[in-house]
């Protein structure tokens, strides 16, 4: 998210003119001149030529690109984003303020942005718009490019359709709800007029979400944005891409019953099929088979399912285990055994900032 780009953003919507960008160093200069080009040599430019390109990689690669020529193209882009996790990379460890991998599939399309094209700032390029903007602290004066939600592959309000939850992209902890005391039109006109979507007190899960020298971070540490009260009041004016994810999973699992000192934390999207090599790299913990979690709506079990696909895609299952949630339980494979799983915030609710 980005306090400069947003306040640069207000001020021209103000002005009605275009905004001004902050001077660069020369070594900065530099730097964003070797990061164009090399983003330019790994994904040029090309006219639609009508057939879809063999290379399924280089495909997802170029998504924004797959989406424009024609229908079977985009279907082809869409289902290589489905291998897109086991090759989209983390910002350097040093750099990377998020808690954990992106979600992946995260909503709206937004994992279908896999480089971080349109982000000022020097950032590797096999990094995801999401993995750049919300993690990453190199990005942390920019924001997503303005007005991204309105752009056709993602089209925030053709699936806002009624009062919804935005999840944090990251740790999946609900962070806005909206609309909430106002219409779906209001809340549509107000992220119309910033260029991002923004959000009032009564939306704001408060306990999930902090402010800090105009900076928004959610609980578990992931950028969201900038707050920019207006004349209307308080506002959260928020990243698509940081608030795109879905409710998710906390399970931890240690070696001796649950919550030793050996405990490690796991947080999985519910709902999502996933790849655990792709979030949890080189984690014995974990197999490589695709994983699907889900809550039985009447027993309010967690279903665990398990598939023969290694790529994120959920083919056909294999085999499912229905496991009580708050409570620990086991045993189950090594190295830890025991483990407790509960839904990341799922006491909270949204309230109004006071």
């Amino acid at each position: 998210g980005s306090l400069l780009t947003r306040q640069a953003g207000a001020a021209a919507s103000a002005l009605g003119a275009s905004r001004a960008k902050k001077p660069r160093g020369r070594a900065q200069l530099l730097s964003l001149v070797l990061s164009n080009k090399k983003r330019a040599r790994l994904s040029p430019q090309r006219q639609s030529t009508g057939h879809c390109s063999p290379n399924t990689l280089q495909r997802a690669h170029r998504l924004s690109e797959a989406m424009r020529p024609n229908t079977l193209c985009a279907l082809t882009a869409l289902v290589a984003t489905h291998a897109i996790a086991a090759f989209a990379a983390r910002p350097p460890s040093a750099l990377d303020e998020c808690s954990g991998p992106v979600q992946p599939a995260l909503n709206y399309g937004i994992s279908r942005r896999t480089t971080p094209r349109g982000v000022p700032a020097p950032i590797d390029i096999n990094e995801s718009l999401a993995e750049a903007v919300c993690c990453d602290t190199r990005a942390l004066p920019f924001a997503e490019p303005q007005f991204l939600y309105k752009q056709p592959d993602v089209g925030l309000f053709r699936h806002v359709t009624k009062t919804t939850t935005f999840y944090d992209s990251v740790c999946g902890l609900p962070l806005f709800r909206a609309p909430v005391n106002r219409t779906l039109s209001d809340f549509k006109a107000d992220t119309d007029e910033h260029g991002w979507p923004s959000f009032r007190a009564a939306e704001v899960f408060t306990e999930n979400v902090r402010v800090a020298g105009g900076l928004v971070t959610s609980a578990c540490g992931t950028h969201l944005g900038t707050y920019l009260p207006d004349d209307k009041g308080p506002r959260w004016c928020i990243d698509l891409a940081c608030v795109a994810g879905h409710r998710a999973l906390n399970a931890t699992l240690s070696t001796d019953k649950c919550g030793g000192k050996d405990a490690k934390s796991y947080v999985t999207p519910l709902d999502t099929c996933y790849s655990p090599p792709a979030l949890f790299q080189n984690d014995s913990q974990w197999g490589s088979y695709d994983v699907r979690d889900s809550l039985t709506p009447l027993t309010r079990r967690l279903r665990r399912a398990f598939y023969d696909t290694k790529d994120g895609s959920c083919g056909a299952e294999t085999d499912h285990f229905d496991i009580p949630l708050d409570q620990c339980v086991g045993p189950f494979g090594t190295p830890r055994p025991w483990g407790e799983f509960r839904v990341v915030g799922s006491a909270a609710a949204a309230s109004v900032v006071a």
